[in-house]
Formats: C-alpha cells, sequence, structure tokens
C-alpha cells in the first residue's frame, strides 16, 4: 500500500515536470509572428499613390541620365531606389 502511494506520487510529479516543460518548448521555433499593420486601407492606399509618383518621378530620372561614369552612378542609385518603393508597393499589396 505505501509502495503504490510513492510511486503515484512520482509518477505525478514526473507528469507536472513533463507538462511544464512541454507548455514552455512548445511555441519555440514553430509558431512565427505575423506582422501588424495600424494603417489604415486608406492610409495604405494614400502611400502606394505616393510610391507610384515617386516612381514615376524616379523613371523620368532614369530616362534622362546619359552613358558617363557619374550618370551611370546616379543611373544606379535612382534605379535600386525605384526597385525599393516598388517593392514596397508589393507589401502593402500582400497586407
Amino acid at each position: 500500500m505505501m509502495r503504490l502511494k510513492g510511486m503515484k506520487r512520482f509518477l505525478s510529479v514526473v507528469l507536472c515536470a513533463a507538462i511544464l516543460t512541454g507548455g514552455v518548448y512548445s511555441g519555440t521555433g514553430v509558431v512565427k509572428s505575423v506582422p501588424v499593420s495600424a494603417m489604415t486601407l486608406a492610409e495604405l492606399q494614400s502611400e502606394k499613390q505616393a510610391n507610384a509618383d515617386k516612381i514615376a518621378k524616379m523613371q523620368k530620372e532614369l530616362d534622362d541620365l546619359g552613358s558617363e561614369q557619374q550618370e551611370q552612378a546616379d543611373f544606379q542609385k535612382t534605379l535600386e531606389e525605384k526597385i525599393s518603393l516598388q517593392q514596397s508597393n508589393l507589401q502593402i499589396v500582400d497586407e
């Protein structure tokens, strides 16, 4: 009888430890956090339009740049900014 009581107590401790350990490690690395946006649809559309305007301006700058070395560096910088804004617009659409 005493041995049965000791075995129950031991199993209870092991079970509690397993539950607590499982609860601590259950969320690590499995669930990825989802980015939360507090912007309204109107704000997102406004930002998208502003980006589209900047893209159009940068495209005009790209078209105006020539073939000299400094102009090539300016072209590259403007192109990178344009790509960055287009990626931002894609993220807005995904949200």
